[in-house]
């Protein structure tokens, strides 16, 4: 039985492991022009496998509920409040990037921040047309990876 937990360990920390190599989360950050509370985040997914990757994103907001932050006197901010939003597979192919935009809300000062995004990660035939966006993030929650991105140090 030890055995088959080891094992069992072992496959999940390698899909997790894999999954952290293939997929990578980056991004930039700068201060709001007008407003220094909010920070603009220019973020990119890289696919660095060799097969294409889908996972799920919203008509509305994108990807803004998907991403968590370091310190809690950070948080998505999010400007749009839509009454409906829909469910969108995004598909990046081998090598290429998807880009997205967001905005962060910062209530105390920090010295640093790391983003990481909860993808939820799709199958080449998913359909997620005429679903309900928590419908899929429930299905496919054993597939849905935390991917961490880089320290940024910032300037006070």
């Amino acid at each position: 039985m030890r055995i088959l937990l080891v094992f069992f360990f072992f496959l999940i920390t390698s899909a997790y492991a894999l999954a952290q190599n293939t997929i990578e989360f980056s991004y930039t950050l700068k201060t709001h022009e007008t407003d220094t509370s909010i920070i603009n985040v220019e973020a990119m997914i890289i696919n660095k496998s060799d097969k294409p990757i889908y996972f799920l994103s919203e008509s509305c907001n994108e990807l803004d509920y998907y991403i968590l932050t370091n310190d809690s006197s950070v948080e998505s901010y999010i400007m749009l409040h839509c009454n409906i939003s829909f469910p969108l597979k995004i598909e990046v192919n081998p090598n290429a990037s998807f880009r997205f935009l967001t905005q962060l809300l910062v209530t105390a000062p920090i010295d640093h921040l790391q983003l990481t995004l909860m993808l939820v990660q799709l199958d080449a035939d998913t359909e997620v047309k005429g679903k309900m966006i928590h419908q899929i993030r429930k299905e496919y929650i054993d597939q849905t990876i935390e991917i961490k991105g880089p320290v940024i140090f910032l300037k006070n």
